[in-house]
């Protein structure tokens, strides 16, 4: 027996989901089930709640990080030094910042970690939220260097 909804009542639903929503609604080809595609738009939102979850973990770490007047030297001093010819002192000022980095929890390995606990407690394949946590990283290696 399948399971068919109407195209009125669906078109309706779709329209509610999409003013509450902030994602865009996927089209399923038509051998999907209804059941079947409930099932996939539940799996993306616990995926963006564990992502959304991650980040607002590493916001205030990172934030702390930037906050800290010794880092901020040390980014400008990293600067400084990016132009010059000597790697030596470009290699130490880059080393003390990973220093701090590590001090203040704002690692890649750390971040897989926090990744998988989220997956366990949504009950989300780690396959799927791997690839999130490595694009949050990467952002924020990027404000970590970039931004002043």
């Amino acid at each position: 027996m399948s399971e068919h909804i109407d195209d009125k009542k669906y078109n309706t639903d779709i329209d509610h989901f999409r003013k509450i929503s902030e994602r865009h609604i996927l089209i399923f080809e038509p051998i999907v089930s209804f059941r079947d595609k409930c099932r996939i738009i539940h799996y993306a939102d616990l995926i963006r709640i564990a992502t959304n979850e991650l980040i607002s973990m590493f916001r205030k770490r990172s934030e702390q990080l930037l906050r800290t007047k010794k880092f901020r030297q040390l980014k400008s001093l990293r600067n400084k030094y990016d132009n010059t010819d000597d790697l030596d002192l470009f290699e130490s000022v880059t080393k003390d910042m990973h220093e701090m980095c590590l001090e203040y929890e704002v690692t890649w390995e750390l971040c897989d970690k926090l990744m998988a606990e989220i997956s366990e407690k949504y009950h989300i394949d780690y396959i799927f939220t791997v690839s999130s946590a490595k694009e949050i990283w990467l952002k924020i290696i990027y404000i970590r260097m970039v931004k002043v």
